[in-house]
């Protein structure tokens, strides 16, 4: 390029400024070079720079997508944070109705074996009333066949006389209106409580033995 542009002037014959007329074609030249380098490299850095602000746009862009999923996971977080607190006390107040109805079982267990220890203390009442009703009515029969004696005995008077066959368990006594004799057994008692029964009720009936 720099040949294209170097000339010789035939008009110049002195060969020192023939040298001088080539340099400052030479440096003509060579301006006319340096500009264009410079309008070369001006497009090259505005190519570059256009690559790296493209470049860029795509980081920001990643960057502004990183922050959005960064906010979005954030929010998700917090969301899913207070879904985790809101779980939390649901069950902490399922732990607090768990606690309150194991206590109302506890008391009712303990109610109950109040109950069944108060059951089983009627039931032994009832059966001691019943022992005791199963007396009284022994007794009742035992004071009814007593006193049937005794009716006996107020219409006889002496003499009794024992049947010691019987072991003194049967005497015999006669009625002082028809001279009826009767017989009274006591079989069931001892010979002391039989002259206990005799002497203690019949004293005042003239029984004599």
């Amino acid at each position: 390029m720099m040949q294209q542009h170097l000339r010789t002037d035939p008009a110049v014959e002195n060969p020192i400024q023939e040298l001088q007329i080539n340099t400052m074609n030479v440096m003509d030249i060579l301006h006319k070079e340096s500009d264009f380098i410079k309008m070369r490299n001006i497009v090259q850095l505005e190519e570059n720079i256009r690559k790296l602000m493209d470049s860029q746009n795509t980081r920001v862009q990643e960057v502004i997508n990183t922050l959005t999923q960064t906010l979005n996971t954030a929010e998700n977080y917090s969301h899913m944070k207070t879904l985790m607190e809101e779980h939390e006390e649901k069950m902490r107040i399922l732990k607090r109705e768990m606690d309150d109805l194991n206590f109302s079982v506890n008391n009712y267990e303990g109610r109950l074996s109040e109950v069944e220890t108060e059951i089983q203390d009627a039931m032994q009442k009832f059966e001691a009333l019943r022992q005791e009703e199963q007396e009284i009515q022994h007794n009742i029969e035992n004071w009814i066949e007593r006193d049937k004696n005794l009716n006996l005995l107020y219409n006889f008077v002496a003499p009794v006389e024992w049947d010691m066959s019987s072991g003194g368990k049967i005497c015999s006594l006669t009625s002082t209106k028809d001279s009826t004799c009767v017989c009274l057994n006591f079989e069931e008692m001892d010979q002391e409580s039989i002259h206990e029964f005799l002497f203690d009720q019949l004293n005042d009936h003239a029984v004599h033995i």
